[in-house]
């Protein structure tokens, strides 16, 4: 009996050890610079796709993360913050997209996004894929538009880009 009073004592004095960590919250500002992208290309003439080499000098990003106070509770990932999750090009008029997620949040895909703790986001806006990491403050944009189509109908080039983020504000 005495024994069995010091296993649950052990096991209560250690509970406490395992407190709650809440979510990291990514919720900012952020500019991504691009520094490599490369895809496919149409070859009108030869009416083939080919490799190319794309110029990033003046390719940016700008992501908005707005954290909307909901949790997510996901049973291998533990408890992420939900969070809309705006880009634009850098510099450009348009208005901010609003990514749509890769999980489903309340029986659908929708423009709320979970963030766990690993910091990974996925998530696309028509064509394009954005998969940002606010831990490494890395992004990938990939675009698969234009190889699957017709020649005629669409002559789009797909591609990826990588680059890297800084938190500014």
């Amino acid at each position: 009996m005495l024994r069995c009073f010091g296993i649950f004592g052990v096991l209560l004095a250690t509970s406490g050890a395992a407190q709650y960590m809440p979510p990291t919250d990514y919720s900012g500002t952020y500019y991504c610079k691009m520094t490599a992208s490369a895809g496919l290309h149409l070859n009108k003439q030869l009416q083939q796709w080919e490799p190319i080499i794309f110029n990033v000098d003046d390719v940016a990003y700008t992501v908005k993360v707005i954290n909307t106070g909901d949790i997510h509770q996901n049973q291998y990932l533990g408890d992420q913050l939900i969070h809309l999750v705006n880009v634009r090009e850098f510099g450009s008029s348009e208005e901010a997209r609003n990514c749509v997620g890769r999980q489903i949040i309340e029986g659908k895909y929708g423009e709320k996004i979970p963030i766990g703790a690993s910091g990974d986001v996925t998530c696309r806006y028509f064509g394009s894929e954005y998969r940002l990491n606010f831990k490494t403050l890395r992004m990938q944009v990939s675009f698969d538009g234009g190889y699957m189509d017709d020649w005629s109908e669409n002559q789009d080039t797909p591609y990826v880009a990588v680059g890297k983020c800084d938190k500014i504000g």
